[in-house]
């Protein structure tokens, strides 16, 4: 439910177009399969990519929609990281709630940037550390290290 109610979020207030800085080269990158400025972000263009061939529509907009859903899951993420560390449902709310409103978080996950889709592999890489820590289990972290070596 996080991950709809942020989607819904960053979808609405999604540019709508190619955006300045950054955002541009990357969008270029991602539909020609180029490299950006360093450090070239391989797997963000390869994912850009991707998002470009299974949605409808400008290669621009499509990478921006891609921050929106990366954004959105890095919301969920950061929902179940916190009710792992032992947050109230409640609590957890509050506080991913605070970082979905925020204007820098908002803005990152409205346009084609790298922040977001680096923020999925950091919160997922820790879920599932928490995860492997509390079932004692070596394959959630080597999952783990091999997520936050995507990242």
């Amino acid at each position: 439910m996080v991950f709809l109610a942020a989607l819904v979020f960053y979808g609405t207030t999604m540019c709508r177009t190619v955006y300045w800085y950054d955002s541009a080269e990357f969008a270029a990158a991602a539909s020609v399969l180029g490299i950006p400025h360093p450090p070239g972000y391989p797997l963000y263009t390869l994912l850009g990519r991707l998002y470009g061939l299974l949605l409808p529509g400008e290669p621009a907009v499509n990478v921006n929609a891609m921050s929106a859903v990366h954004g959105a899951l890095g919301i969920a993420l950061l929902f179940l990281v916190q009710r792992q560390l032992g947050a109230d449902r409640w609590g957890a709310l509050l506080g991913t709630l605070a970082l979905a409103t925020s204007e820098s978080y908002r803005l990152n996950s409205s346009v084609a940037e790298v922040y977001t889709t680096g923020i999925v592999f950091l919160l997922l890489a820790f879920a599932l550390l928490l995860h492997g820590v509390r079932e004692r289990r070596r394959g959630w972290l080597v999952a783990a290290a091999f997520v936050g070596g995507l990242g």
